[in-house]
């Protein structure tokens, strides 16, 4: 979340579960804190800049709305205050620092570091796209935070653009640890998934547990929409960008921006890799192999059928020999129904977090792949095959 501010960017981290809070906080007293004005709002609360007049300092302070049922309350307190004590003691200068949390009248909140530039959304658009060679940068020191978080025990969980934020002296920051597990406590109990759709590994739409591997996937989805401009999974839909997550490789860089570096295409392959144990083990292999870009390029890209992306040539040939395989369509196809509507495009949903049951995912994301029932002539036509599915480990 970010917004002008006397000419300068302020961003404080996004956020991520559908709690809106009720009512301004501005010109308040928060604990220790004096709420100035609002930052911007999140699925999850409202960010708002502060000061500490004991340290005398400005500061971000989140707020969450704790709307919860009386039996629940110290449930997610306890859990609040968890996840908000994992962040605080994470200590790197690529991560948002997290000054003190706390609770009052039925908002918990946390202070933390106020930051002046741009989160990653903004350089997504053609007029601001960096460079690879930056984008190799910036990412590298992303890969460094999440691995010193990763062996602090700490899993991010929601790695996006909005959650990454690139200062003006150059500096990359990590924000939001926690806050997806946070909302994702009750939701693990209760089979439910919890993030945003296009920058989920497939083990968190189908409910398995998370690891360092998740966030190194969310990584390579920042990676490849940071040097393309286009995200590597997408859709009109929820289902159907979940099951481009889950089944369908992404298409290669080089056939959307032309020529890209053999290297850069291995590390986006290997980090976009269907299967945890086929993508970078740790976040310190991917900065490794990211800061060797500006040395050499000698990486070949993985094969489609264990990395995470293929050529449009590939695709098209993988097209063509389905179609061939297939059995031929009927000579005259049979005719629509005269009172049937025209098929009207379905509306786009917005790029924001999401909570699904996980059988409810799964559902969703099997029928945008599945075909409508066929009439008995239908049914013997061919339909072209989309990319063989890719296993995901038991």
């Amino acid at each position: 979340m970010h917004r002008a501010t006397e000419g300068r960017v302020v961003h404080a981290g996004a956020a991520a579960a559908k709690i809106a809070m009720a009512t301004s906080l501005e010109n308040t007293q928060l604990g220790r804190y004096r709420v100035i004005a609002k930052i911007g709002s999140g699925a999850m609360g409202v960010v708002y800049r502060g000061t500490d007049p004991l340290l005398e300092r400005e500061v971000a302070i989140k707020t969450i709305r704790i709307d919860v049922s009386a039996s629940e309350r110290e449930e997610f307190k306890r859990r609040f205050f968890r996840e908000a004590k994992s962040a605080a003691r994470l200590n790197h200068p690529n991560i948002v620092t997290v000054f003190d949390a706390g609770e009052a009248d039925d908002v918990a909140y946390i202070a933390m570091e106020l930051l002046d530039g741009q989160d990653l959304r903004h350089f997504l658009t053609p007029e601001n796209r960096l460079t690879l060679e930056r984008c190799a940068a910036v990412v590298a020191d992303v890969a460094n935070a999440l691995d010193y978080a990763h062996r602090e025990g700490v899993i991010h969980r929601d790695v996006k653009p909005g959650n990454i934020v690139l200062l003006a002296n150059g500096t990359v920051k990590l924000a939001d640890f926690g806050i997806a597990r946070l909302q994702s406590g009750n939701a693990t109990q209760t089979g439910q998934m919890f993030g945003t759709p296009k920058y989920m590994a497939p083990e968190q739409i189908t409910g398995r547990p998370a690891d360092a591997r998740t966030d190194i996937f969310s990584l390579g989805v920042v990676l490849y929409q940071l040097a393309t401009g286009a995200a590597p999974f997408d859709g009109e839909t929820f289902s159907s960008i979940m099951f481009s997550v889950i089944q369908e490789p992404a298409l290669s860089p080089s056939d959307i921006i032309g020529k890209v570096p053999k290297g850069f295409e291995y590390i986006i392959s290997k980090s976009l890799a269907k299967k945890p144990e086929n993508r970078y083990q740790n976040a310190a292999e991917m900065e490794r192999d990211l800061r060797r870009l500006a040395m050499t390029d000698e990486m070949e890209p993985l094969p489609w059928s264990v990395g995470g992306i293929r050529s449009r040539a590939d695709a098209q040939q993988a097209e063509a020999a389905a179609t061939a395989a297939a059995p031929p369509a009927p000579a005259t196809p049979p005719a629509a129904p005269a009172s049937a509507p025209a098929p009207r495009p379905a509306a786009r949903e917005s790029d924001q977090t999401r909570i699904l049951t996980v059988p409810a995912a799964l559902a969703q994301a099997q029928a945008a792949a599945a075909p409508a029932a066929p009439t008995a002539p239908e049914a013997a036509a061919a339909r072209p095959a989309k990319p063989p599915p890719v296993d995901l480990p038991e």
